[in-house]
């Protein structure tokens, strides 16, 4: 298939969020990597674990295995710690989708070749993911 044949919107899309993925993909993967060969981590894996596997709350398992009852954005403050490093892939990795739709919007208002409906459903779509990022949609 030529790529003259694509729409251009699907191109940035693709573009932007496989390069994004493959970052955090890398960070993600060497920082599992330092963690598995006992790096100073931010996390006591053991204690991690075994709070874990007893069901305890999040707020448990924060005090812990970290000994903070907040850890929001742990992995910025700590970045030289192995499970930061795999903690910033992980979330580069989330991002990817929002900076994909993000470039597929754009490319479809700038360049018009969607129609008005497949414009709101990606805004829609957008929107979601990031009240979800944000944390208003949760499991």
């Amino acid at each position: 298939m030529q790529n003259e044949n694509k729409p251009c919107s699907n191109t940035a899309y693709g573009r932007w969020a496989f390069r994004i993925t493959m970052s955090g993909l890398a960070l993600g993967i060497t920082g599992m990597i330092l963690y598995l060969g006992s790096q100073p981590s931010f996390l006591e894996s053991t204690a991690l674990l075994d709070a874990l596997l007893s069901g305890s709350s999040v707020e448990e398992i924060l005090k812990i295995s970290t000994h903070k009852s907040s850890a929001k954005l742990w992995f910025v403050e700590n970045i030289t710690l192995s499970d930061s490093i795999a903690m910033l892939g992980i979330s580069l990795t989330s991002l990817a989708a929002v900076t994909g739709i993000s470039s597929l919007l754009l490319t479809m208002i700038l360049r018009k070749e969607k129609p008005v409906i497949y414009i709101n459903l990606a805004l829609l779509l957008l929107l979601l993911l990031i009240l979800s990022a944000s944390g208003v949609f949760s499991l």
